[in-house]
């Protein structure tokens, strides 16, 4: 609780960009053109059958696009990057429960939102905690070049392990959704109805 309290401006900062991506996800889909959304509800079975046979393979992308992020977070002003990555990932959540809805009504608002909460919750919710980290990282080594502050070293190492940890949780879930995100996505869409 203190470590939430101590960064709490952070915390709403990036909440406030993840709730963005889901309102431009949302308006996103709203905004296509109803030839676009009249293909994908004519062809609900397709859909069906391309979600469950959808392999849930993020381990590289994930290891891959993690890793630059850390690098960057120490160059400081490309922190930016990170920020996009949290409002893409949010925007893509936002298309897809907007999508579903349209496709499914009801069920697909269940299943969508079911499916982000199983699949996307643990990565953002971790996702939110190596940003953290990252603007921290960001926020010591600039502060070592503006006030040469000889502690970095430690803070730096510290933060940095912590961060790498994360990238190793989220690898480890990575590969539990690689081997059993199939039959997870079946009981979801079986308890949905879809």
């Amino acid at each position: 609780m203190n470590y939430v309290k101590k960064n709490k401006n952070i915390i709403i900062f990036l909440s406030i960009i993840l709730i963005i991506g889901l309102v431009c996800g949302i308006i996103l889909g709203i905004y296509q053109s109803s030839s676009f959304k009249e293909l994908f509800i004519t062809n609900k079975t397709t859909i069906r059958e391309m979600i469950l046979n959808n392999d849930i393979n993020n381990i590289g992308s994930h290891l891959l696009i993690l890793s630059i992020l850390l690098i960057s977070n120490s160059l400081v002003i490309t922190y930016l990057f990170s920020i996009i990555y949290l409002f893409y990932n949010s925007l893509a959540i936002g298309f897809n429960i907007y999508l579903l809805t349209i496709i499914y009504g009801l069920k697909g608002l269940i299943f969508s939102l079911l499916y982000n909460l199983v699949f996307k919750l643990i990565f953002i919710s971790l996702l939110l905690f190596f940003l953290i980290k990252g603007l921290l990282i960001s926020k010591q080594i600039y502060l070592y070049f503006i006030h040469n502050k000889l502690s970095i070293k430690k803070y730096l190492k510290k933060n940095y392990l912590v961060s790498i940890s994360i990238i190793v949780i989220i690898c480890i879930i990575d590969i539990i959704f690689k081997y059993k995100g199939l039959h997870i996505t079946k009981y979801l869409i079986s308890i949905c109805g879809l």
